[in-house]
Formats: structure tokens, sequence, C-alpha cells
């Protein structure tokens, strides 16, 4: 039967040595981006000189990574596929077949939608954008879903409630504490965990065992962070 002989792996802008986007990489780019990291709430410095540079960092950094977006991926996979098939400006035919997963199914519908010629067969293996929906429906019944499986979590283990609050507690009136890889773990990243619960229920349980080895000693008047529990938020948000 038919098949391809050649097989391209892409490393998409932003992803592999395609100058890929980490922390780590847009402190080295965009410095000034976070400096307020250090701040337990950085709310409350909004007319003070640093809170400037980061509004100033913030609108060079978008302006920077807006060039990232499925629009340029598409056009670079244009290049590459003129550049392997030689294809001819007024050669109109589809040429092969184009696989997308996560975020490369989002690349892919940007490549029907605005390629005069995309590939002749796209395969979706996750990542289909609602195409004939409002924005705002979309994040309705995302947020919907997203309070329903908090409160499933909550019913099943409901002492994690206070376990949470006082993890954020600790972190809002002590400011952010230090994680291994050096980064900052603050309120809102600890509550950012809260993507497992998106998961199969068996994500519930290894949350539940999380939250729960947060602190040395939970009835202690100024409670420690376990290095176990920090370790393990290190790698819970490795991108």
């Amino acid at each position: 039967g038919k098949y391809y002989e050649k097989l391209v792996l892409m490393d998409q802008r932003g992803t592999g040595k395609s100058t890929p986007i980490t922390k780590q990489w847009l402190e080295w780019k965009f410095p000034d981006l976070f400096v307020l990291d250090a701040t337990a709430t950085p709310t409350t410095l909004e007319d003070s000189e640093e809170y400037e540079k980061v509004q100033q960092a913030a609108k060079v950094a978008s302006n920077f990574m807006a060039q990232f977006r499925a629009d340029n991926i598409v056009l670079d996979a244009e290049e590459i596929k003129n550049s392997l098939l030689a294809v001819s400006d007024t050669d109109d035919k589809p040429y092969g077949c184009a696989l997308g997963q996560s975020f490369g199914g989002f690349c892919l519908m940007t490549y029907l939608s605005q390629i005069k010629h995309p590939p002749k067969i796209c395969l979706f293996t996750g990542g289909i954008a609602p195409m004939l929906t409002p924005v705002y429906d979309v994040y309705h019944s995302l947020w919907q879903r997203v309070k329903e499986r908090n409160l499933q979590y909550y019913d099943i283990f409901p002492g994690d409630i206070g376990m949470t609050k006082k993890i954020v507690q600790t972190l809002v009136e002590n400011g952010p504490v230090k994680l291994p890889s050096g980064s900052n773990l603050t309120a809102r990243r600890f509550l950012q965990t809260g993507l497992a619960l998106g998961g199969s229920p068996a994500t519930f349980t290894r949350l539940h065992y999380l939250i729960n080895s947060a602190f040395l000693d939970e009835n202690d008047a100024s409670p420690v962070f376990t290095r176990s529990f920090l370790k393990a938020m290190d790698s819970e948000h490795p991108f």
C-alpha cells in the first residue's frame, strides 16, 4: 500500500531547539519581569518603581511572545515543507500528512483555516479547538466544570479544606518560599496544583497526600514546610 518515505518531527517555536521558552529563559531575557517574585503582596506596590519595571517588561515580553503563536508556527511548517519537497509557487497540489497532538491540534486547525494548500491529510490526536462556540460560553462551561471538580474533591477529603487554607495563609502572610530549583512557591502557584483535578480520580489521592505532607507540624503557630513537600511542588509545574 501507499506509505510516506519521510517523517519530519518539527521543534515548533518555543520548544526543543527552536528557542525553548522556560521561566529560566524568560528571567534571562526579561529580568525586570520577575523583580516582584519575592514579594508576598505585589498588588500593594502598584505605585513603586519596581512595579513600573514589571509593567514595561510585560509589554516587551508580550510582544516577543506573540511571535510564538500558531499562525507563525504553520508558516514555519510551510517553509520546511517547501524546502524538503521543492514545491513551486504555481503548484497547488496538497502534500503529505500532518499529525497534531495537544497544542499541535490547535496548530493543525490554524493550518486548515489559514494556509491556502494545507496537508492532504491532517490527523488529530487531541487539541481540537471549539470552532462554533463563542469563547465566553467555552470559559463559562470550563468555570462550572472546575467548580464541580473542586466540590467533588472536598466531598471526598473534607479535611483538606482547612489544610489548603492554612498553606495559602502561610504563603500570603510570610511571603514566597524558595524551592529546591531556586524558583519561588507563592500562594497562587500552589493553587495551580488544582490542575490535577482535571485528571482521573486517582489524581485526587495523590493531591490529598501532597497537601497533607505540607508541614512539619501543622499545629505549630509558625508552621514550617517539609522538604518533601517543597520538592514535590517543584515538580508539579515543570513548565
